[in-house]
C-alpha cells in the first residue's frame, strides 16, 4: 500500500487559515440545511454501532488497522 504524503503542518495551517475563512457561509449554510438529518441518521446507525463494537474480532480488528495505518 502506498503511503500518501502529507503536508507539514505549517502547509496546512497556511492552507486553513487562507482558505478557510472565505467558506465560513459555505459552512453556515449546511449546518442551517444539512443534506440528511444527523439525530436520524445517527439513530438508525445504532444498531451498526453496536455490532462493530461487540464482534468478538474487535481487539484485533483496532489493533490491526493502526498497524496497517503505521506511524
Amino acid at each position: 500500500m502506498v503511503k500518501p504524503k502529507i503536508a507539514s503542518a505549517d502547509k496546512i495551517a497556511a492552507k486553513w487559515g487562507s482558505i478557510t475563512p472565505g467558506r465560513a457561509a459555505d459552512y453556515e449554510a449546511g449546518v442551517r440545511d444539512p443534506k440528511a438529518d444527523w439525530e436520524t441518521n445517527t439513530v438508525a446507525a445504532a444498531p451498526n454501532y453496536k455490532m462493530a463494537v461487540s464482534a468478538p474480532d474487535i481487539q484485533k480488528r483496532f489493533s490491526g488497522g493502526a498497524k496497517r495505518a503505521g506511524t
